[in-house]
C-alpha cells in the first residue's frame, strides 16, 4: 500500500518495474451515501380551461375595441346555451374572469330581451 497522503492505494507493478497506483473506483463520501430529499412543494390543484379556443380571442378584442367582440360574445352565450346538463357544471368551473362576466352580461340581456317586467320588478 502506497499513501497518497489523503488515502492509502494500492500498489501494482507496470511492465517497466516502477510501482503505479491501481486504477480505483470513486468511493462514496457520507454526503453522497445520504438519500436525496425531493422537495416537498405542495402542487396547486390545476383546473384547466374550458373556454374552447374559438372564444379566446375575446380578451383581445375587447382591448381593441374590435366590433367582432360583441358577435363572438353572443356566439359564446349560444355555446353555453347548448351545452348538455352534464357538461354545465364543469364548463362552469373551468371558467375564469373575464369570461365569466361576458356570460354573465349576455345571459342577463337575453333574459332582458324575453321578458323586461322580470328583471325591472312588478311594481
Amino acid at each position: 500500500m502506497k499513501s497518497n497522503g489523503k488515502r492509502a492505494m494500492k500498489a501494482t507493478a507496470s511492465r517497466s518495474g516502477k510501482l503505479k497506483a491501481a486504477s480505483r473506483t470513486t468511493t462514496k463520501t457520507s454526503s453522497d451515501k445520504r438519500p436525496v430529499k425531493k422537495a416537498t412543494s405542495k402542487k396547486r390543484q390545476v383546473v384547466k380551461s374550458t373556454v374552447p379556443p374559438k372564444f379566446r380571442e375575446l380578451k383581445r378584442l375587447e382591448a381593441a375595441e374590435d366590433p367582432r367582440f360583441w358577435e363572438l360574445r353572443k356566439e359564446f352565450r349560444d355555446y353555453f346555451n347548448n351545452l348538455s346538463e352534464e357538461e354545465v357544471e364543469p364548463f362552469l368551473e373551468g371558467l375564469r374572469h373575464p369570461y365569466t362576466d361576458y356570460l354573465a352580461i349576455e345571459l342577463v340581456r337575453q333574459s332582458w330581451r324575453e321578458n323586461p317586467v322580470s328583471i325591472r320588478g312588478n311594481s
